[in-house]
């Protein structure tokens, strides 16, 4: 296979300023190596293989409850459809996510794709890709999405790809409101690493100016990031969160953390959080940190301290 996958939303590491976080692009056809595994902040996973398909459902779930998927005829370009390899299927959707007026019947065929457990999810995750890219925008498409981020018969990994592609169709959705309040409750209730992919996807809706944040949305950032028993990932990505949107209130939070925190990851993320917050009161505050024995941690402070020390100089020049 030579296509590489795309993803929605492409996981990156920010090392502008020193910003040891992991993060999502926006770009819809970010070409991508690694696919995250459960959510935004984590490591990237190694991408699963295109002739892999999901995991098998757990038997404790009832057949009634398992959504049977009825293709529409296979259009011309899709013709061998169902005699392909998987990995031909994933060479060919892909191709088909770089055209951004498919016709009718291929949009509707790709919207079965999405939906069908036998297929890879790198296969259903670039049928997606296609759909959101597309340039008339279906305003029925978030339902879709919608639907699987709510199956708790589908995948933890399948529902957190659905969440991410339900977050970018929201913004021609013909229910925004609804949409946006699934992706509240994944952030409060979702399993695993999901709340983290909700949450930041929220800062994300927030800053497109397509929904407003949830009441309780920055209580439930400082809730989270204090759980010492809560999802990694999750909490990384509330730190990262919180270093964007200067959320000084966090600061005292965020140093105990970088102090005090056992996952060498999640002390890196609150150090650059503070760089990005800046308060001048925090440059002495990293300095301690910049020759850290873990040199990741050190590479964090040492940006931070850049980041912190710039807005200083700034600061003189236009107050002298």
């Amino acid at each position: 296979m030579t296509s590489k996958p795309l993803l929605i939303i492409a996981a990156a590491v920010i090392a502008v300023g020193g910003v040891g976080w992991l993060m999502f692009g926006s770009a819809l056809t970010t070409t991508l190596a690694p696919v995250p595994a459960t959510t935004q902040l984590a490591p990237s996973a190694v991408p699963p293989s295109s002739a892999l398909a999901n995991s098998n459902l757990s038997s404790a779930v009832p057949v009634s409850a398992i959504l049977v998927v009825t293709h529409p005829a296979p259009p011309a370009e899709l013709a061998t459809w169902f005699s392909m390899t998987e990995s031909q299927r994933l060479d060919l959707v892909t191709d088909l996510s770089r055209n951004p007026a498919l016709t009718p019947e291929v949009v509707a065929f790709l919207r079965s794709v999405i939906q069908d457990r036998e297929r890879g999810i790198v296969t259903r995750n670039n049928a997606a890709n296609a759909l959101v890219g597309q340039e008339i925008k279906d305003p029925t498409l978030a339902a879709v999405f919608k639907r699987m981020v709510d199956d708790v018969s589908e995948t933890e990994q399948w529902r957190d790809y659905s969440l991410q592609f339900l977050a970018v169709s929201v913004d021609w959705s013909n229910d925004p409101e609804a949409m946006a309040a699934t992706i509240w409750q994944m952030a409060t209730n979702g399993p695993g690493s999901i709340p983290g992919t909700a949450l930041l996807h929220l800062h994300y809706m927030d800053q497109r100016a397509v929904a407003l944040l949830p009441s309780g949305y920055e209580d439930y950032l400082a809730k989270l990031l204090a759980q010492e028993n809560a999802d990694l990932p999750s909490r990384m990505t509330v730190a990262g969160i919180a270093g964007q949107r200067g959320m000084i209130e966090l600061a005292p939070q965020l140093r105990n953390v970088a102090e005090h925190a056992a996952q060498p990851a999640l002390r890196r993320v609150a150090l650059a959080a503070l760089g990005q917050i800046n308060d001048p009161a925090d440059v002495v505050f990293v300095q301690r940190f910049t020759n850290d024995a873990d040199v990741l941690i050190a590479a964090a402070a040492k940006g931070a301290e850049q980041r912190l020390l710039a807005a200083q100089q700034k600061d003189l020049l236009n107050n002298p």
